[in-house]
């Protein structure tokens, strides 16, 4: 990754180099990679939510995507919900998305999700990237830029 922050390698514990910080899940950082300069896979968030329809989920996220709060959008058109609301079991046919975005739009994003949809609680849930292609990554990063 040219100019960004190193991504940490894989290490056994008797491998680990003195003065380095390591994590339960055997990724090392050495002095020169302290543990806030993060991998940029560990500052992509997957965001969920779910919609009435495809017609207002597609718009919704036209504009989250537009607004450069999210990188994209993938719209899963037909899942059935099945959620208690008010003391009653409810079912539902409801569209899912999948945003990406990074982590330091995560605030503003969920500010205007919560803006723009029309339920009185709508599903955000944020699930942290653990890994993937690089490029890929970085391309969620810079897609989420603040808006021009």
């Amino acid at each position: 990754m040219q100019g960004g922050t190193r991504c940490p390698q894989r290490v056994e514990p008797a491998e680990l180099p003195p003065d380095s910080y390591a994590f339960s899940n055997g990724i090392v950082f050495g002095q020169a990679d302290p543990p806030d300069g993060l991998c940029m896979s560990e500052k992509i968030l997957l965001a969920l939510s779910t919609f009435p329809d495809p017609e207002t989920a597609r718009e919704i996220s036209n504009q989250l995507v537009s607004g450069n709060f999210a990188a994209c959008a993938n719209i899963l058109p037909a899942i059935e919900s099945i959620y208690r609301w008010k003391g009653q079991i409810e079912t539902g046919s409801e569209t899912l998305v999948f945003f990406k975005l990074s982590e330091d739009r995560r605030s503003a994003f969920e500010e205007k999700l919560r803006s723009l949809h029309p339920y009185d609680v709508p599903e955000i849930i944020f699930v942290p990237v653990a890994g993937g292609l690089q490029e890929y990554l970085q391309w969620v990063s810079e897609s989420c830029g603040q808006a021009h």
